[in-house]
């Protein structure tokens, strides 16, 4: 059962929502927006279950009793449609015709309300956010619409002038580390570790959590970084190959190396800052840190930092990865060797 209590982090949300029902003052429209994995599926589900339940506690929480809480939970329920896509990457206008707008002014089955959820509402096409436009301009006094996004700037700005908006934060690395040792026993190393990789994102970290191979990977990509100076493109191109194949998949590796470089990026900017340990994300890795501290100049560092992010957005827009990743190691390896 999904508990607004259980919902880390996000009070700004639990808040605002669980007032909205407490006053009757429920929007037509809400604007979910945060990474994969962040959280927005739980908050959605949460609310509509409190939205439809039939007994709800004094403090605005869902039962998890009555039929409607169990049908929900079941994903079983009449008056709750979850927005289903063939095509991976787009949400083109017949789903959205038939699941959403055709069905929108029938009356609900049972309920004060009908809910739809829209996962991915960021992957609807142009032509496919202009068809529920009308229906988010005119919507039925019953029908609530939740729309969960990665990036709101790929939805039209007349869709998300109609929505409430709402953002998933990133949690404290010490709030993700106690609620893995919580639910998930774990050694305070180990729950640590995740949590500092996961980059506040919940999901992230329980996968990163169960995953037996994470240490092995980040060690040895981290052993890769420190000898980047010395290695030959071929020397690279095998050693990702190797973190690749311990992955779940190539992508996976990718970000998981690229997210390692920029705590790294970061820890050598606040050691050179402080000349301390303490403040220090990958700190086992410090005498390595404060060596290349030593010689980085501010400059190299964030130039360093641009070429992460230009090739984060290459690789969003399907740039050949290995390409990619060659150059931005090469446009880095001068910045992070070791002296």
């Amino acid at each position: 059962m999904s508990q607004f209590r259980e919902i880390l982090g996000q009070s700004h949300i639990v808040n605002h929502l669980k007032k909205a029902i407490r006053t009757g003052r429920v929007s037509h429209a809400y604007l979910l927006t945060g990474e994969e994995k962040s959280g927005k599926r739980m908050i959605a589900r949460t609310f509509t279950q409190a939205l439809l339940c039939e007994q709800r506690t004094a403090d605005d929480e869902p039962c998890g009793r009555c039929a409607s809480c169990i049908r929900v939970m079941n994903d079983a329920h009449p008056d709750v449609r979850t927005i289903a896509h063939e095509k991976p990457a787009s949400i083109r206008v017949p789903e959205i015709m038939n699941q959403v707008v055709s069905d929108a002014y029938l009356m609900p089955y049972e309920a004060a309300h009908k809910v739809y959820i829209i996962p991915d509402a960021h992957l609807m096409t142009v032509e496919a956010q202009n068809k529920l436009l009308k229906t988010l301009e005119e919507p039925p006094a019953y029908a609530r619409f939740l729309l969960l996004a990665t990036h709101a700037e790929a939805l039209l700005l007349t869709i998300r002038s109609r929505c409430i908006p709402l953002s998933v934060r990133a949690l404290e690395d010490t709030v993700l580390t106690d609620f893995l040792m919580r639910t998930m026993d774990l050694s305070p190393y180990r729950a640590k570790n995740a949590a500092r990789f996961a980059r506040g994102n919940c999901g992230r970290a329980k996968a990163l959590a169960k995953d037996e191979s994470f240490e092995l990977r980040t060690r040895y990509a981290l052993q890769m970084m420190e000898q980047l100076g010395e290695s030959a493109i071929y020397e690279i191109h095998d050693r990702l190959k190797e973190i690749g194949e311990q992955s779940e998949d190539e992508r996976s590796a990718r970000e998981e190396l690229m997210g390692l470089i920029r705590l790294l990026i970061r820890d050598i900017l606040v050691y050179k800052a402080t000349q301390s340990r303490e403040h220090l994300i990958l700190e086992e890795r410090w005498e390595y840190i404060r060596d290349v501290a030593l010689h980085a100049t501010y400059r190299d560092l964030i130039t360093a930092e641009r070429a992460l992010t230009s090739a984060r957005e290459r690789l969003e827009a399907n740039v050949n990865a290995q390409l990619t990743v060659d150059m931005m190691l090469l446009r880095a390896r001068d910045t992070l060797k070791r002296t």
